[in-house]
């Protein structure tokens, strides 16, 4: 017989309800056990979680990728080769890294990673003449750029290995972006420099005139033809594009747009500038200033691909724009991951997804994003647990077999879209009640709960309310089977522990340890009465088949004997024959206990 435990799930005032759950108990041994050694002891001052939590990004010439999934815990960024001859799949000897520690560094305070490229000429023995243009061929190479808020920007070598420069400004350094061979900075002086990756001095230097006054909440260089570049300072109010070609430099488009996060430039007759806000996504003119055309959207990355613009919006899929369509023209998206980061490539997009903890590349056609059909990538490679994970438990039905089966609950891609959303208008709201319910819900997946965290649960605040809930709330969960904050509790531990070590949590730390102290400790109790209980329902069971089986054989037995003594009657013979039935079951049983 299987043991129940009474469980009580999320109570609202409509109403209270409670769920009975089959409990296995040694499933959670080690679940309570990791938990238990989860939590941090030691608290010192909270510290904020860097915005560049997660670093995920192409170089240049897109033969090296850098990723790393928890930059604040792991003091380290892996550098990817990319080979398209086979077909930029992940080769594991190939990963260098970069190891901050050993260079006295911490990665936790990185808050600008990007690329650099610099053509090298090579020789070749083509011909037996001598050296001309014709005899010479480039070769593009990476520096990763690494940008710190004390005025240090770090070049590291394409593998990782080597620095190549250290930059340092006397001034804190609010905005970095890279061009080519060189790295624009903003400091906090509102000085503007241009410097090349191999130098410390800077090449351009200017003060900046419109927004000096304000707070800059982005800085983008934007290519533009001929090598030429303009500079995209915005504000909370406003979107300024500079031209710093000119010894003096010029504001040549000012735009009265609020909170602009992209922007991007690209061509089709004549200059067109893609900005992106808090929900749209907006196409200007360069020249004067005119809105063409405007789609409502929530982006996190931007990227143009000829005369398509390509939008990652905040639920992860890659929306295809095109002016002139007021509708998408196509979607990417991928079920149960995360696209963390996409870039064109002459006729192909290489698109970068998290499969589980580590990236994986998938290229799309350009002919097939302009074919207008939703393009679904569901080659994931997912570990057992995950494919397990994505399906919540239901409800329990028989299996016939005395044991449990569970019926798994299939969630579409557009339920677990609107169940984060939800969470991140909670969390906005600081809404409590909000934020318990919606994590409670069965509907959540292993591989969603740990995209939210890393994608979402981005800064101290949202990790605090998100513990504080689950901790006070974790007693009345931890035997329910079908509960989702043991999941919530455990990737929030695992990718965001350092943000929770802080003395304002230790209340909510000491409760929460208390709980998986005693739960813990029932266990070993617990497990013993369940195997006893489970050694006699087995004996029951045993003992009703082999009365099964005897009857059966009895049967048999008469239908043979009646048939015999029928064909000799026929006969006219009359015999008397006796027949002896043994049921074949011993009259004394051997308990197990008893031995």
């Amino acid at each position: 017989m299987p043991i129940f435990f009474q469980c009580s799930s999320h109570r609202t005032e409509k109403e209270n309800s409670v769920t009975y759950t089959y409990m296995p108990l040694s499933d959670y041994y080690q679940p309570l056990k990791r938990l238990w050694n989860l939590l941090p002891i030691d608290h010192s001052m909270p510290q904020m979680i860097p915005s560049m939590d997660i670093v995920a990004s192409f170089s240049r010439n897109v033969t090296q990728f850098a990723f790393q999934a928890n930059l604040s815990q792991k003091n380290a960024i892996d550098i990817y080769s990319l080979d398209p001859s086979n077909d930029y799949s992940i080769n594991s000897s190939l990963v260098n890294r970069v190891d901050y520690e050993g260079n006295d560094l911490k990665a936790s305070e990185v808050f600008f990673i990007g690329w650099c490229t610099s053509s090298e000429e090579n020789s070749t023995t083509k011909t037996k003449r001598t050296q001309s243009d014709e005899n010479r061929v480039t070769k593009d190479e990476n520096f990763l750029v690494n940008g710190f808020p004390d005025g240090k920007i770090v070049v590291f070598s394409s593998t990782g290995k080597q620095i190549v420069n250290i930059i340092q400004n006397k001034k804190q350094i609010l905005h970095i972006d890279t061009e080519s061979e060189f790295i624009w900075i903003l400091d906090s002086e509102s000085t503007v420099k241009k410097l090349p990756y191999t130098q410390t001095k800077p090449v351009k230097s200017f003060q900046l005139i419109d927004g000096r006054d304000e707070e800059i909440t982005s800085f983008r260089v934007l290519p533009r033809q001929k090598k030429n570049v303009y500079l995209a300072l915005s504000t909370k109010d406003a979107l300024f594009i500079i031209d710093p070609t000119n010894s003096k430099p010029r504001t040549v488009l000012k735009l009265g747009l609020t909170d602009c996060k992209y922007c991007q430039l690209f061509y089709q007759n004549g200059e067109k500038l893609v900005v992106t806000t808090d929900d749209r996504v907006l196409v200007f003119n360069v020249s004067d200033g005119e809105l063409i055309q405007e789609w409502n959207l929530q982006v996190k990355k931007l990227r143009i691909f000829g005369d398509v613009v390509l939008a990652l919006d905040t639920q992860g899929t890659i929306s295809a724009l095109k002016i002139g369509n007021d509708q998408n023209l196509s979607q990417i998206e991928i079920p149960q991951s995360q696209v963390i980061d996409f870039i064109p490539l002459k006729d192909i997009l290489l698109i970068a997804w998290l499969n589980v903890n580590e990236p994986n590349f998938k290229v799309i056609p350009l002919e097939k994003i302009n074919s207008g059909e939703k393009i679904v990538i569901d080659d994931l490679q997912m570990d057992t647990e995950t494919q397990e994970l994505d399906g919540k438990v239901n409800h329990q039905l028989d299996d016939g077999n005395g044991g449990p089966k569970y019926e798994k609950k299939k969630v579409s891609r557009a339920e677990q879209d609107e169940l984060s959303q939800s969470l991140i208008n909670f969390l906005e709201k600081s809404d409590s009640e909000g934020v318990l319910e919606t994590i409670s819900s069965q509907n959540w997946t292993e591989q969603r709960i740990k995209s939210f965290v890393v994608f979402h649960v981005n800064n101290y605040e949202t990790a605090r309310l998100i513990f504080e809930v689950i901790s006070s709330n974790f007693q009345r969960e931890v035997w329910n089977k079908e509960s989702s904050l043991a999941e919530w509790l455990r990737w929030l531990l695992t990718l965001r522990g350092d943000s929770l070590d802080s003395k304002h949590m230790k209340k909510n730390t000491k409760h929460l340890r208390s709980t998986l102290k005693n739960s813990g400790e029932s266990l070993p109790t617990l497990i013993g009465i369940q195997g006893r209980l489970e050694l006699l329902r087995k004996q029951a069971q045993l003992r009703e088949d082999l009365a099964n089986l005897n009857v059966a054989e009895d049967d048999d037995k008469v239908e043979t004997v009646n048939h015999e003594n029928a064909a000799v009657v026929g006969d006219g013979e009359g015999q008397d024959d006796s027949v002896q039935f043994i049921n074949g079951e011993s009259d004394t049983y051997v308990d197990a206990q008893e031995k």
